[in-house]
């Protein structure tokens, strides 16, 4: 599975969640929060690709929260060998 998250996603934090759970497979409000999305991934038994592209034009004010889930991405890289993540630039193309 592969999952582009673009500056676009985070927006808001009800929007970022939205997006995900829908890509993710687990519908609208499946995955709402950190927690859920941490649980998800890690018991999650085939392999996702997180792609984040253009994270240089993330709001200011959401630049925070898109750290930690990246943060949460990658920590459960750790436990989960079928997780990988991409980062790209705008530059760079997908």
């Amino acid at each position: 599975m592969l999952v582009l998250i673009d500056d676009v996603q985070f927006r808001s934090k009800e929007g970022f969640f939205e997006f995900l759970s829908r890509a993710l497979g687990q519908g609208p409000d499946g995955i709402d929060s950190e927690e859920k999305l941490k649980n998800f991934i890690d018991t999650y038994h085939s392999e996702i690709e997180f792609v984040f592209y253009d994270f240089e034009d993330i709001p200011e004010e959401m630049k925070e929260f898109a750290g930690g889930i990246v943060n949460l991405i990658l920590d459960c890289r750790r436990r989960n060998d079928e997780i990988s993540v991409i980062y790209r630039t705008g530059d760079e193309g997908i």
